[in-house]
């Protein structure tokens, strides 16, 4: 009898231990289906967009509680699916049932409380608003008496804050997947990690990045085998060498993720870093077109910015070399430099058969201004 009850409690265990494995790091499923703590409680919680700072205090902080209560939750369970065993009678249960109560109930009031001392003075104790706390740059009177409602304890950390919440929401920020239990996120001057618990914060001027390795995962599907790098990454601080945090990045999102960074990514060890097909293609594209002739252009022409990136100097042009101009495919294109060589071959790239990358070589693509067909040999490098 008691081996039967020993055997049951032992599956009832192991079920509410992949339980809360589910609940704690969810899977992508459960996360786009929206059944996570965040979710459930996000009309407690507030938007992410709109005060990002203040969002992370209220879901590290109600994520701790609920982790919390998943002690007593397995009390209960237990309780509910094996009555004989009177676990309701805690008087009257075996000394290690009453150890498992009474830290089921220890530890869930005790997280209550350290909530409660966070959220007094609009959360100035929370170890996120501590953090931010350092990066103040000035402290001044608001003249209401010590109200750290005012000005978020007389314009500390809630000035950084509002810095912080403005820069997400731009459109032009460095974020991995939100269904992700880790995400990484980059602004203009920030460099930040969210985790269920807390949410690391450093500035990007200050910070040092290396790579510290590389995985591979592989993954069987419709009995084809694929694999996705993910790189770990060490981010320090150079004004406080104790603080450091690593992600974890895929490498399709490497390109991204180091052009909004700011700092240089040391590549110490020299991990190969696989580049996505567009990023080779371009590579590539660069490549061939280097050993076209150059278009001079007259001196007094200003070139302008390139129009798809807004960032680099329009520096192809495209012109007929590939035959004659009434021959072939291809027509005579007379737009003026609008567009950098990157931005061409990623055009040139996505107007291509993406199932047959092998001809996108030899293929031709209209040309992003006036829709001319020009293929490889018609891009042309200003000189």
């Amino acid at each position: 009898m008691a081996a039967s009850v020993g055997a049951e409690i032992a599956l009832i265990a192991l079920l509410y231990l992949l339980l809360c494995v589910c609940i704690v790091f969810p899977p992508t499923e459960l996360r786009s289906a929206g059944l996570t703590i965040d979710t459930v409680l996000s009309g407690l919680l507030g938007s992410e967009d709109l005060q990002f700072v203040q969002y992370h205090i209220r879901r590290t902080t109600t994520t701790l509680i609920a982790h919390s209560l998943l002690l007593i939750g397995f009390y209960v369970t237990v309780a509910y699916a094996l009555p004989e065993l009177d676990l309701y009678n805690v008087q009257e249960v075996p000394i290690w049932w009453k150890l498992w109560f009474t830290l089921s109930v220890v530890t869930p009031l005790t997280v209550t409380l350290i909530a409660y001392h966070w959220s007094r003075n609009s959360w100035a104790s929370h170890p996120i608003a501590r953090q931010l706390e350092l990066y103040a740059t000035s402290m001044r009177d608001t003249g209401s008496e010590g109200d750290a409602r005012t000005l978020y304890r007389q314009g500390g950390w809630g000035s950084v804050a509002d810095s912080i919440n403005a820069e997400f929401r731009r459109i032009d920020k460095f974020s991995t997947s939100p269904t992700s239990v880790f995400r990484v996120v980059v602004t203009d001057s920030w460099l930040m990690k969210i985790s269920p618990y807390t949410l690391y914060v450093l500035r990007q001027s200050e910070a040092r990045v290396a790579i510290l390795g590389t995985d591979t995962q592989v993954a069987i599907s419709d009995g084809a085998t694929t694999g996705a790098q993910f790189l770990t990454i060490l981010v320090t601080s150079q004004r406080n060498n104790g603080y450091s945090f690593s992600v974890r990045l895929n490498s399709l999102e490497y390109g991204d993720f180091r052009e909004k960074l700011a700092a240089p990514i040391r590549n110490v060890r020299n991990v190969v870093i696989q580049q996505t097909l567009s990023d080779r293609f371009v590579q590539v594209f660069r490549e061939h077109v280097a050993q076209n002739p150059r278009h001079r252009i007259s001196e007094l022409e200003e070139l302008d910015s390139c129009i798809g990136c807004m960032q680099n100097r329009a520096d192809v042009i495209l012109r007929k070399q590939c035959a004659l101009p009434t021959a072939g495919d291809c027509m005579e294109c007379h737009c003026r430099p609008m567009w950098c060589i990157n931005c061409m071959a990623k055009w040139f790239a996505n107007r291509q058969d993406q199932q047959q990358p092998n001809t996108w070589l030899s293929s031709k693509c209209p040309c992003p201004t006036c829709r001319a067909r020009f293929c490889l040999l018609d891009v042309l490098l200003l000189e």
